[in-house]
């Protein structure tokens, strides 16, 4: 049981990884366009 919980944890975190690189690369071009501006 407590293997099945520690992979279900390690998947999360894979997932929460994986939702956290998407999120920076949608905003990525947004963060650049700021970036444009503000120069």
């Amino acid at each position: 049981m407590s293997n099945d919980f520690k992979s279900i944890k390690v998947e999360n975190l894979y997932r929460l990884q994986e939702d956290i690189e998407n999120f920076i690369l949608r905003n990525q071009k947004q963060f650049n366009s700021l970036a444009y501006l503000k120069n």
